[in-house]
This record gives C-alpha cells, structure tokens and sequence, in this order.
C-alpha cells in the first residue's frame, strides 16, 4: 500500500482495527525520505539547545543503520538502546526503524 502524501499518517489508524505495521512504517519511511530529500537544510530536530538539520540527522542515521546492519540487526530483530533523551536516542531509534528494527530502550 502507498501512502497518499495528502492523507496523514495518522489516516492510517481505524477505530478498532490495528493497523498493520508495515503500512506504517512505509508511510513514516516516505513522509521522511520526503521531508530529508525536499528540505536538507531545513531543521528537522532542536534538542540540546541547538538546531539539526535534516542533512545532519540523515547522515548520523545513517552511519548507526549501517553499523547495526554490520552487527546484523535487521527486520524484527530487537536493538536495546541506553542512551538519554535528545540526538543520539533519536538518530538510534530512525536507524533502528531504517534497519527494519526492533527499537527497546533501556534505563
């Protein structure tokens, strides 16, 4: 199923019906491909006092996916993440999420 960039994401959920998560995480991969692809230099993420780039936070997404496909994580693996809140968890969960991933954070 593709996803119809004039419905929401969230068009995907049904009253009490779940929605299958591929249809999900192929709608979260275009809405972010997209938003990486049309607007590099635009802020994708403020975390730590400082502003990141679409640019910058794709390219640290993908040096961790690329060091979690070495270690053979892949689709419906689980990757455990202790980090804390701000760019490195959320660089780890898209590049879990990019691996086809499973993310688990730890304290």
């Amino acid at each position: 199923m593709a996803h119809d960039p004039s419905r929401p994401w969230t068009a995907l959920y049904e009253p009490g019906v779940e929605p299958e998560l591929s249809e999900i995480d192929e709608a979260f991969g275009e809405i972010w491909n997209s938003a990486a692809a049309q607007s590099p230099g635009r802020p994708a993420l403020a975390v730590d006092n400082r502003s990141v780039r679409y640019s910058e936070l794709d390219a640290l997404v993908s040096r961790v996916a690329a060091s979690l496909a070495r270690d053979a994580a892949g689709p419906r693996e689980r990757v455990l993440v202790g980090l804390p809140p701000g760019l490195h968890f959320v660089a780890a969960a898209l590049a879990a999420w990019r691996a086809g991933a499973e993310l688990v954070p730890v304290d």
